[in-house]
């Protein structure tokens, strides 16, 4: 029995030393095809160091709010509150009266022309109506197709239009004997008070940026990997793991290595994008490196296994760039980021939920700029790691099958 069990001990200790050493000569020969072509240098560094720097420069400090967007008057009254009511909208931090019009089809033409993002009417009989007693309306056309510039126009003009309208309800008040404050309260007898939380400054930089560069890390290690694969069939190098993977736990060794490699890299790049990269855009940041580390790990591991199955079906680099570069804009809108996931159709629920961005966007947002903790995304968490074990199972079977084909395929020949 003593003997039993000394054998199988030192057979035990001896695969655990042959697999070390496999998963090191593989994280050796990964790092070797990364530090040795340009490309993949290219993807793993300079496109990633380069490009969360320059991405968000358009929304920067001073310009990641819309202000005063310029809009187009045409002032039918011609009367001292249709004048009032103009100097309150070009007062307004929303909108700027840049011009003046007398006919809706000359104000048109600067429209068309992108001098200007708006047109507001006032009726013929605006203060009439109003000292009538009568529901004074007034016009705006506005581009719904840029919703950005929709909502700022429109949201300038109905601020001014009820900001108004309270102040002529509150001189009627008045006049009938109530006080300022009675009046006050007897126009609005519930005032609604919003607070805009983790955004109060409606900064647009602050909404997408963050999940932006959460996509980032994801695309480039896909990418990287992707080229990797393609580079490696091109080149005929897939045979050469042929020995590792006919031993007992030879592909798993080789699968380490790898994602060895891999998370060693963005280990670092997370670090320079959370320490670094947050800090230097002034981006909220309401959690600790630690916290940030703990989870983006099965982020970046299920991100590894997903781009070494993929990297098996790349048979040149290019095939892999454009492939995967193209995924960049579904990936984001089905995370649930741009879009509510609740409004999507089920399939597609379903299918994002294949993508380690979806979980990982979620959980970055909402521990980072929301400042929860690892408990309140501890199914984001969970459901990284389910991401992880079954891409890392497919990748074993990827990997074994493009190994044995590739050594047919030089064995053939001979």
């Amino acid at each position: 029995m003593k003997k039993f069990f000394l054998e199988n001990s030192n057979k035990f200790i001896q695969w655990v030393k042959n697999g070390l050493n496999a998963m090191t000569y593989t994280w050796y020969l990964e790092y070797k095809n990364i530090f040795s072509d340009i490309g993949v240098l290219s993807l793993f560094f300079a496109a990633f160091l380069v490009y969360p720097i320059l991405y968000p420069l358009p929304f920067y400090k001073g310009h990641e709010i819309v202000r005063e967007v310029p809009i187009a008057v045409i002032d039918n009254d011609k009367s001292s509150l249709s004048r009032q009511f103009i100097r309150m909208c070009d007062g307004s931090e929303n909108i700027r009266v840049a011009m003046h019009h007398t006919s809706l089809d000359e104000a048109k033409k600067d429209f068309y022309q992108n001098k200007i993002n708006g047109i507001l009417v006032i009726p013929e009989n605006f203060s009439n109506d109003i000292y009538r007693n009568q529901s004074a309306n007034v016009s705006v056309y506005c581009d719904a197709s840029y919703f950005y510039l929709y909502k700022q126009v429109l949201t300038g003009v109905k601020y001014v239009a009820a900001y108004m309208s309270a102040g002529i309800q509150i001189q009627k008040l008045q006049s009938k004997g109530l006080s300022q404050a009675a009046a006050m309260e007897a126009r609005d007898p519930v005032p609604v008070i919003s607070i805009p939380l983790f955004n109060p400054s409606n900064s647009y930089t602050d909404y997408l940026i963050p999940a932006i560069l959460i996509l980032i890390l994801q695309q480039t290690l896909l990418i990287g990997i992707g080229f990797l694969g393609g580079l490696s069939y091109e080149k005929q190098k897939y045979h050469y793991y042929a020995p590792m993977i006919n031993t007992k736990g030879g592909v798993i060794s080789l699968l380490f290595g790898k994602a060895g490699a891999y998370m060693s890299l963005y280990l670092l790049h997370s670090i320079y994008l959370f320490g670094i990269i947050f800090r230097f855009h002034g981006l909220p940041m309401k959690s600790g490196i630690f916290t940030l580390m703990v989870f983006i790990t099965p982020f970046l591991l299920s991100v590894i296994f997903l781009g070494i199955s993929l990297s098996t079906i790349f048979r040149t680099r290019e095939m892999a760039m454009l492939l995967l570069l193209c995924t960049s804009i579904p990936f984001i809108l089905v995370s649930g980021f741009s879009w509510p996931v609740i409004a999507m159709p089920k399939w597609l629920q379903w299918l994002s939920m294949l993508l380690p961005s979806t979980f990982g966007i979620d959980g970055f947002m909402k521990i980072a700029i929301l400042g929860g903790n690892l408990q309140d995304v501890s199914f984001q968490w969970i459901s990284l790691w389910i991401l992880t074990f079954i891409y890392f199972l497919i990748a074993t079977y990827a990997m074994k099958t493009i190994i044995k084909k590739s050594t047919k395929y030089m064995e053939g020949p001979l």
